[in-house]
């Protein structure tokens, strides 16, 4: 009777597999899903009605404006001085002026208070109708 010897461990080697095109598919669709989420929550800005309680120009004092925070004002220990962080907005007056840019103030109690880009600062409250 003859013998077949066989060959040794380290002498063969399994054909690699490739990886399958359904787990990355799946990754994919995963990582798509999670982005459209993030997306859908950040858009999510509502333009609010405002009235303008007192303006450092006394110009717009009793105006009725529409605010668009854009990025929300953080109030607390975030920064070094602990002063909070400044949001950003778009503020529309009335309809003859163009809507400007602001910077709204953090930390505000009751309303918002914005900062105009000449540098005077409006305090608002909501507006009740």
């Amino acid at each position: 009777m003859t013998h077949w010897r066989l060959p040794e461990k380290g002498t063969t080697q399994k054909p690699k597999k490739k990886p399958s095109g359904f787990f990355a598919a799946i990754g994919a669709g995963f990582l798509l899903a999670l982005l459209y989420v993030a997306s859908a929550q950040t858009e999510k800005v509502a333009i609010k009605e405002f009235t303008v309680q007192m303006d450092s120009g006394e110009f717009y004092d009793g105006e009725k404006v529409k605010l668009n925070v854009t990025r929300e004002p953080v109030c607390g220990a975030e920064s070094w001085t602990g002063q909070g962080i400044k949001g950003e907005g778009i503020l529309e007056i009335h309809k003859g002026v163009e809507p400007m840019p602001v910077i709204v103030e953090p930390c505000m109690t009751a309303g918002h208070s914005v900062t105009l880009p000449d540098g005077r600062v409006l305090h608002l409250t909501d507006s009740k109708g």
